[in-house]
């Protein structure tokens, strides 16, 4: 007999069994095992005096996800793993965790995907800031502000978003870090925006400056 299809099994048969399948309430940070492989991506990912189980280096898990997994698997678990990490870290009550968590696999089931809310997106980015190793500055990650320009659907208004994201920069402390988020590709489709600019602001390019000369000759 054939397994039951996501919209065949319950909404909270499924949460209960993807938080039990990778133990998302082993890690005492909540983190359970998005990122990439073969580690984690968090900080405390070796670190078995701060994280004893939950972080753990996962074979099956390379940068593109499990490998056990379908696409559609991978993105609810990614889902539901962040909404544990999100609203334990936000201090929101077990109610409405569970109810963003029926609200966003309802979505899934509809359009093959779901949308951030404004403050997930913010926290994420934040989190994304904290949790890499690599980042300067990181001790500021709470202050991190996002501008939401998912809206913006044509060059135009992607260019006066960028105006906005540098005055943002300007205006504020130098401490701060400001980042913008344009809306994602859609599933299966090459249509999301892209800006071309390795960075928004710096020389025009010349025989001197020989790393953007190409990006300006075709511009």
């Amino acid at each position: 007999m054939a397994a039951p299809s996501a919209s065949a099994v319950p909404q909270d048969d499924i949460i209960a069994r993807v938080r039990q399948a990778h133990g998302v309430n082993s890690c005492p940070f909540g983190h359970g095992s998005v990122g990439a492989g073969p580690f984690p991506g968090y900080v405390h990912g070796r670190h078995t005096e701060i994280c004893p189980a939950g972080c753990t280096p996962d074979p099956k898990l390379d940068k593109y996800g499990r490998t056990d997994e379908t696409p559609r698997q991978t993105l609810i678990r990614e889902a539901l793993e962040y909404q544990e990490l999100y609203h334990r870290e936000r201090g929101n009550s077990e109610e409405t965790k569970t109810e963003r968590i029926k609200a966003i696999l309802a979505e899934i089931e509809e359009t093959g995907t779901y949308t951030h809310t404004f403050d997930e997106l913010q926290h994420g980015a934040r989190v994304a800031w904290r949790n890499a190793p690599k980042c300067s500055n990181r001790k500021f990650w709470e202050e991190l502000t996002l501008l939401d320009y998912r809206h913006a659907d044509t060059p135009e208004a992607m260019y006066l978003a960028c105006l906005d994201l540098l005055e943002q920069a300007t205006l504020s402390c130098v401490t701060t870090a400001n980042l913008i988020a344009f809306r994602p590709q859609t599933p299966g489709t090459s249509d999301g925006p892209r800006v071309w600019n390795t960075q928004l602001i710096r020389y025009t390019g010349d025989a001197d400056d020989p790393v953007a000369l190409k990006f300006f000759i075709h511009t």
